[in-house]
């Protein structure tokens, strides 16, 4: 089992980050509110997930983040994708708040969580959230480095994670649209567009 991996980001577009390590390069599927630097080691905490006709690995910034996504995973009708997205949308720390605040219009904005599966998040995760506390983050933003860019523009790449997410083509690009600024990178983009969209 594969516990955590350090190592240099190659290419990041969203939710696909490809993590060099020692020469070999891992595909993960990491949240899209994480934010990578050019040339910079990160170390993410990895869960594997196997099926018969897949086996995919996750990458998390930090120990809270992953105990978060794979208690989603246990809760009835919730699966990768959508834990992926929870965690894309809402920082650990707001999510237990939400939860603690029992804020079902919070949950309801993450795409792909209707009211029902919201109502099922409030009662699952009240207790199974209880106690829990936020460590520090490993791989999180290094001040004065430069971000991972790639070939494809910001933009672009925010669109398409923002469609991973669940939002329509059209969405998308109307959020990244109202968002967008000359400079800003990809990870920024998203975390500004799902805040556009979290606005009533």
């Amino acid at each position: 089992m594969i516990g955590a991996l350090k190592g240099i980001p190659v290419s990041w577009e969203p939710p696909v980050l490809l993590l060099d390590v020692n020469g070999v390069a891992y595909e993960l599927q990491v949240p899209m509110c994480l934010h990578f630097e050019a040339q910079q080691p990160v170390q993410l905490y990895t869960h594997l997930l196997m099926r018969e006709d897949q086996i995919q690995l996750y990458g998390f910034d930090s120990l809270a983040q992953r105990n978060v996504f794979r208690t989603l995973l246990k809760i009835n009708g919730v699966g990768a994708k959508m834990a992926l997205a929870i965690l894309s949308t809402w920082q650990v720390e707001d999510l237990l708040r939400i939860i603690e605040q029992e804020n079902l219009k919070a949950l309801t904005q993450i795409p792909g969580v209707g009211k029902k599966t919201a109502e099922r998040l409030l009662v699952e995760l009240k207790h199974k959230f209880a106690g829990m506390t936020v460590m520090p983050s490993v791989g999180g933003q290094t001040a004065g480095t430069e971000p991972l860019r790639l070939g494809q523009d910001a933009s672009a790449l925010a669109q398409q994670a923002l469609e991973q997410l669940g939002y329509k083509p059209q969405e998308a690009a109307k959020l990244v649209a109202a968002v967008a600024e000359e400079g800003l990178e990809t990870a920024e983009l998203i975390r500004r567009a799902l805040k556009q969209a979290q606005t009533p």
